[in-house]
């Protein structure tokens, strides 16, 4: 019986893990990243963590699902926001690459992500905290990868984390 609880347990987890297909449309990636920082300031607010944005000023469209890239980017900035419990900084910069990608990158000035870990992080039930399911970061790479960008924890030293997305423009938008 137990063993029947803990499949069926297992089964949900890996259903939530598995992204629909991408319903693609071009969005102005600011508008997602706004809603998204919208959504998590109350918790950001109650931890004491602030947020800075350094956005561009004119529109930068891409071809995605914004519902999917909004939960990752969400993922992101809990994963970030929870590495604060005692205040910080939450550092969003986007920069546009070679007028053909955009970078986005989170960053943070929690505790860090030891060296050992680091290439665990997007894998799947992988986690250091307590109660945590291992998905966030996990899900997050997966929704990335089928928009056809690219997600990694950059190097850095064991204070705060920075997350870099890569996610293609669209060209003559």
């Amino acid at each position: 019986e137990e063993s029947n609880r803990i499949n069926g347990l297992v089964s949900t987890f890996l259903d939530f893990a598995r992204p629909k297909e991408p319903k693609l449309m071009n969005c102005d990636l600011r508008d997602v990243l706004e809603k998204t920082l919208f959504l998590l300031s109350p918790q950001a607010h109650t931890l004491g963590v602030e947020i800075k944005k350094d956005l561009p000023q004119r529109p930068l469209w891409i071809s995605i699902d914004p519902e999917q890239m909004r939960q990752a980017f969400t993922n992101l900035g809990v994963n970030a926001l929870e590495a604060m419990p005692h205040g910080g900084v939450l550092k969003v910069t986007v920069v546009e690459n070679a007028k053909s990608w955009v970078l986005i990158r989170f960053s943070d000035t929690g505790r860090g992500i030891p060296k050992e870990v680091r290439p665990k992080v997007f894998d799947p039930f992988f986690t250091t905290k307590e109660g945590g399911t291992g998905l966030g970061l996990s899900i997050a790479h997966r929704i990335i990868t089928h928009h056809g960008g690219d997600i990694a924890l950059e190097e850095g030293d064991e204070q705060g984390s920075t997350f870099a997305v890569t996610l293609p423009l669209v060209k003559g938008i």
